[in-house]
Formats: structure tokens, sequence, C-alpha cells
């Protein structure tokens, strides 16, 4: 009897024995074809799976959850402004340093200018349509970007020289306050050709360069912010003026030779603000 009595305690811990071998290997929930990639698999039609959610209260909290493993994941409830370490709701995971963001939500603005501007002097020249009030709808780094084209006008004296050059720059202020300013230099060109059996003399100006400047800014959400992208012509040496002008951001593009009349802002001024990452 004694014999009998001992096989189920036997068929027992095996059975218990093979299922602690499976909860230690794999986990699946809702389904019996686990992946063989997985270490824990969930399948549901209607319903998902809800991690903790918790209130942080900034993104260097190491109270609210005490010695976060790296690569803990929570959902942050709490929408906190703390300049860099700021949260809004989310998911979020510990990097071993901070709290990071699982996703930024995404923002992008771009603004061209809207008219070409002529430059007679040697002062700040606001670039047309590019001073802008925005109000950002995230806290994060933003990134910045100003591309502009600088031409100048015509050669004034070729028996001087056969070229002219012009020095201007561009910059870009957020707030009244300067965040980032490049140098431009250009020049035009006399050719004449008529000595050589050519057509005649040929006066290319505006032979415009680009400038491109990139400023990663922190913005906190809720805040309107002014952008204002300005022009200045420091300097100029035999430069006659045309087309009204001694030089000129964004000029326009059909008043070049053989411009097939297809875009006339090819060289216009652009703002471009985009959310690289959100707090």
């Amino acid at each position: 009897m004694k014999k009998i009595q001992q096989y189920p305690f036997f068929i027992i811990l095996i059975i218990l024995l093979t299922q602690s071998q499976c909860i230690r290997s794999q986990v699946a929930i809702g389904t019996t074809q686990l992946n063989a990639g997985a270490i824990f698999q969930v399948e549901s039609d209607d319903k998902g799976v809800l991690i903790p959610r918790i209130a942080l209260t900034s993104n260097t909290d190491t109270t609210t959850i005490q010695n976060p493993a790296e690569g803990l994941t929570v959902y942050n409830t709490s929408t906190v402004n703390s300049q860099s370490n700021s949260v809004t709701p989310g998911l979020y995971y510990w990097n071993g340093i901070q709290w990071s963001r699982v996703l930024s939500r995404g923002f992008s603005r771009q603004f061209l200018q809207t008219n070409q501007n002529f430059v007679n002097t040697l002062a700040d020249i606001p670039i047309n349509g590019l001073n802008q009030n925005i109000e950002v709808p995230f806290s994060g780094i933003y990134r910045i970007i100003v591309t502009s084209h600088f031409g100048v006008a015509t050669v004034s004296n070729p028996n001087v020289a056969d070229d002219n050059v012009a020095i201007a720059s561009m910059r870009i202020e957020v707030d009244d306050e300067v965040i980032g300013e490049k140098l431009i230099t250009t020049y035009s060109k006399f050719v004449d050709d008529t000595a050589t059996g050519g057509a005649g003399s040929i006066n290319f100006f505006a032979l415009s360069r680009q400038v491109v400047i990139t400023k990663d800014i922190e913005l906190i959400a809720g805040q309107t912010y002014n952008f204002n992208v300005i022009g200045r012509l420091w300097d100029w040496t035999n430069v006659a003026p045309a087309i009204g002008a001694f030089g000129y951001f964004g000029l326009n593009t059909t008043l070049y030779s053989r411009n097939p009349n297809l875009t006339d802002d090819a060289s216009r001024t652009e703002l471009t603000i985009n959310l690289v990452r959100q707090y």
C-alpha cells in the first residue's frame, strides 16, 4: 500500500519540476504559439499590457523608485517643467543616468522669406517674413536651422579690377538674444571677351553664396518665443548698384539669365524649427 500511495507524490513532483523549468525559460499568456525568441509573450484581441504608472518628479528622480535598474520602464503621469530636468506624461526608461523618454511626439515648422531684401546700407536688414512668434507644444531640445543666400551687385570699375567683393552676415535671434551668426563673402565678375572674338562684355553679378546656421536650444512647452532672422552688410568695394541695390538677400532667381522661369525663390532664406528631443 505504501508504494502505491507514493506514485501520486512522484507524479506531482515531476509536473512541478517541469513547470518550474518552463517558467524559468519562457512565459506565454493568451497563446500556445510561443515565439522562439521571446522570453515573455502576450496575445490578446481586445486587451493591452498595463505597465506601472509612476509620477516622476524629474528626469533624475531616484526617490520615487530607489536604485532603478538600467532599462527599467514606467509610464510617467506627471508634468514637471524644470528646464533640462522636465518630464511630461509618457513612457520613460532608466538609462543608467536619468529617465529618458521613449518617443518624442514630433514638431516641425518652416518659414520661407516672402520677398527679396535689397541692401543699400551698412545696417541690420530684417529678412522679409522671418520675424515669427511661435508657441511650442512640448518642452525639449529644438534644432533651429537658417539657410540663406547673399549676392552683390555689378562691378563698378573694370579698369581697376574685373571683380568686386562684399562681406555680410546672417544671424538668428530668439527673444532678442543672438543664438547664431555666420559671415558671408561674395563677389561679382566682369568678363570682356571681345579681344578673343567673343560677343562682348558681360557683368556677372549676384553670384550668391550660401550660409547655413544650425543651433540646438532648449524651449519650454506653452511659452511663446520670437524668432527673428536678420542680415547685415558689413563692407564692399568696387560695387555699382544694380536693380536698385548694392547687395541682396534672397534675390529673385528669375532675374538670372537663362532661368527657365520655373521658380523665383531658389535663393530665399529659410527658417526651420524641429523638435529633436522631447523631455
